[in-house]
C-alpha cells in the first residue's frame, strides 16, 4: 500500500496535496520504517511540497511529519529554521492554549 502511495506522488509530479493528504502519506512510511523503491524521487518531491506548504500545516502535523522523517533518518535539516521561528513556536504556543 504504501508502495503505491509512493508510486502515485511520483506518477503525479508531487501532485497538488492538501496539508491532512500530505500527513496522511508521509507519517506511516516512518511509523512503519517503510523505505520506497522510488524513495529519493519521493522524499524530493513531497520536500517541495512541505516547503511550499509549510505555513498551511498546523504545527502539531509538521512535528509528526518531522519526527516520521526522523524515524526514518531523513533528518528535516531544510526546516530547522522555520520550526525554531519564533513565528512557528508562537503558533504552536496558540494551539496548545486553544485546545486545553
Amino acid at each position: 500500500m504504501l508502495e503505491g502511495a509512493a508510486s502515485y506522488v511520483v506518477l503525479h509530479n508531487g501532485g497538488k496535496f492538501s496539508p491532512p493528504q500530505l500527513t496522511s502519506i508521509i507519517v506511516p512510511f516512518g511509523y512503519l520504517d517503510y523505505h520506497p523503491p522510488n524513495a529519493f524521487k519521493f522524499w524530493e518531491l513531497i520536500e517541495k511540497q512541505l516547503e511550499e506548504k509549510f505555513i498551511q500545516f498546523p504545527p502539531k502535523e509538521i512535528l509528526e511529519i518531522f519526527l516520521a522523517c526522523v524515524y526514518l533518518q531523513k533528518f528535516p535539516f531544510n526546516f530547522v529554521d522555520k520550526v525554531f521561528s519564533p513565528y512557528f513556536l508562537d503558533r504552536m504556543h496558540m494551539n496548545e492554549t486553544n485546545v486545553k
